[in-house]
């Protein structure tokens, strides 16, 4: 059953908004949207539509999917696979978040989206193949 207020009283919209504004301190996970969405009692297509508005208020705020780097030697590594656009970025993720419906604990592993503050080097040692064509360093 779907509910007015989180565990917080915050409304779905305070919520949504919370998350950019943790972007300054760190990254936030896929898990911490779906988290957030279930809190809510949402299901099915209203926590779909839920996550995909979170995912499009952190790309908004300027942030990026990222992945821990613990074998690139950063802390987080831009992850370019999920497409161009936010639309494309969220669809994207949704749909292997939905195809391999992993529990919570495994969600960890999956996307993160992170600000330039917080990713830093990581976007010049994502691996070749997660990088788009026509890609240049620098680039953003």
């Amino acid at each position: 059953m779907k509910r007015e207020f989180d565990t917080y009283g915050h409304t779905i919209e305070e919520s949504l908004r919370l998350f950019a504004g943790e972007l300054p301190r760190d990254a936030v996970g896929l898990y911490q949207l779906v988290s957030a969405g279930d809190d809510f009692g949402l299901k099915d297509q209203e926590l779909d539509d839920f996550v995909r508005q979170a995912i499009y208020g952190l790309l908004d705020a300027g942030a990026k999917p990222v992945i821990g780097g613990g074998e690139y030697s950063v802390p987080w590594v831009r992850q370019l696979q999920y497409g161009t656009t936010k639309e494309e970025i969220a669809e994207a993720i949704i749909a292997e978040w939905r195809r391999n419906q992993p529990d919570e604990i495994e969600l960890v592993g999956y996307p993160w989206f992170a600000i330039r503050k917080i990713y830093g080097e990581g976007w010049n040692r994502v691996p070749v193949e997660h990088r788009p064509p026509g890609h240049r360093p620098g680039d953003e």
